[in-house]
């Protein structure tokens, strides 16, 4: 597929051809009942230490403190979605949003094991083929940027928040994924570089991709407040790993 070469795409790389080996995206990023799920298993085989470690949180003060929890706890020690602050405004259906990359992961791994099928994070050249097909187009649906074609900041009035996952139908991509220019950021595998991630002859490397030393990761995709230029398949941008915003979440990839 045609890789980067969007000079209005922040963070875009040269333009490139790319091969990547085939593989299956879950049409939707994870939701937070399917994240309340993971969470609960874990509380029910004893890993409770891993459950709050990724569990959505405010932002961490520093050192130790993990940040204010945002579900509910419930006296059983299972976790539940009416939480204090931004989750007043979160559905089950909604993207799955204040988690690290930690714990990104983990539920990936979680994913894997419960299916039996090798569920994973997104190379971002995997995460960028599933956005914009072959052919090189700006954004999942061709060319032409239209701010009700995805959940961004000019695309609704009032407060502004994430959508549930299948609320904006018309951001599709070519093979049917859904909401990959808006509503949320998506974590990737790799590490962060300026220049992209590495290619051997051309091609993408065989998974693993995670770079688990990397303080910096990558995220792909806009989310339910950026503008424009973040809407742009072929954007892409740095973020702590250990960081979590309201407006960045993940979906799940396996190798075919």
């Amino acid at each position: 597929f045609v890789a980067g070469g969007d000079p209005a795409a922040p963070g875009s790389v040269d333009r490139c051809d790319v091969w990547v080996d085939a593989f299956f995206v879950r049409r939707y990023p994870v939701t937070h009942g399917e994240l309340l799920v993971f969470l609960n298993e874990l509380v029910a085989r004893g890993d409770e230490s891993l459950a709050l470690r990724c569990v959505p949180r405010e932002r961490p003060v520093g050192g130790a403190d993990y940040g204010l929890m945002l579900y509910r706890r419930n006296r059983d020690g299972t976790f539940a979605l009416d939480g204090d602050g931004p989750a007043t405004a979160w559905r089950l259906d909604g993207p799955a949003v204040m988690i690290d990359w930690n714990g990104a992961v983990a539920y990936a791994r979680w994913f894997a094991d419960r299916t039996g099928q090798p569920w994973r994070l997104p190379h971002e050249y995997e995460w960028e083929k599933a956005a914009r097909g072959v052919d090189g187009r700006w954004f999942p649906w061709g060319d032409l940027h239209d701010p009700s074609r995805c959940h961004m900041r000019d695309s609704h009035t009032g407060s502004p928040s994430a959508a549930p996952v299948d609320g904006c139908p018309v951001d599709t991509s070519p093979y049917g994924v859904r909401g990959m220019a808006g509503n949320v950021a998506e974590w990737c595998a790799n590490a962060w570089s300026d220049d992209g991630p590495d290619l051997l002859d051309g091609a993408v490397a065989a998974p693993p991709f995670d770079s688990p030393e990397a303080r910096v990761g990558v995220n792909r995709g806009g989310g339910w407040y950026d503008t424009a230029e973040f809407n742009r398949c072929a954007a892409r941008r740095p973020l702590e790993r250990s960081l979590r915003r309201p407006d960045v979440g993940f979906r799940l990839v396996r190798s075919a």
